[in-house]
């Protein structure tokens, strides 16, 4: 049985005191725009218009790979939170 994630390791762990800080870096944003420039549409609906770039999980949270993330526009990105019983407003 696979053992519960407890947390958010990776931001830590490079010098990030919240996973927001970790959104406003350099490290993150360099990240977003490889993403975007490879994927210029929401994944789910085709929108080109207000993307954001999506962690399906936070394990591998500052060691991404394309595998863990998804683009969506901002409708989907909340949609895809509301889902999970998450607020992606805030």
């Amino acid at each position: 049985m696979k053992e519960p994630y407890k947390g958010l390791p990776g931001w830590k762990a490079i010098g990030f005191k919240s996973y927001q800080e970790y959104l406003e870096s350099d490290w993150w944003k360099r990240t977003r725009d490889i993403i975007l420039e490879s994927h210029p549409f929401c994944e789910k609906c085709g929108s080109k218009k207000s993307l954001v770039v999506h962690h399906k999980h936070y394990e591998t949270v500052t060691n991404e790979s394309i595998k863990d993330l998804m683009v969506l526009c901002w409708k989907c990105h909340n949609e895809e939170h509301k889902g999970k019983g998450e607020d992606s407003s805030k």
